[in-house]
């Protein structure tokens, strides 16, 4: 499964600390066998999920874990009128 890369949308932007308003999908690169492209994620990037609450834990463990790791920060914003759960990287 791999899933696109896509600049945040407009209900994540207040948490993003830097945006360079870019328009552009990137395709993922490196490692094709991880669920959720977190390493790959660029600052004001990122990514969305089907909801479903076992999904949004699932998503909010792996964001608490990737982030500590990674040495980044991530945001779980979930769009009830789109039914999906988006990731996006803030710091």
């Amino acid at each position: 499964m791999s899933l696109p890369i896509y600049p945040c949308s407009d209900k994540a932007r207040p948490f993003v600390l830097k945006i360079d308003n870019s328009t552009e999908i990137l395709e993922r690169k490196g490692e094709r066998h991880r669920l959720y492209p977190f390493p790959e994620m660029p600052l004001g990037y990122s990514f969305a999920v089907p909801y479903s609450p076992s999904k949004y834990k699932s998503v909010a463990v792996t964001a608490s874990v990737m982030g500590k790791k990674l040495n980044r920060r991530f945001k779980i914003i979930r769009h009830k009128e789109l039914d999906v759960v988006e990731v996006v990287r803030i710091a």
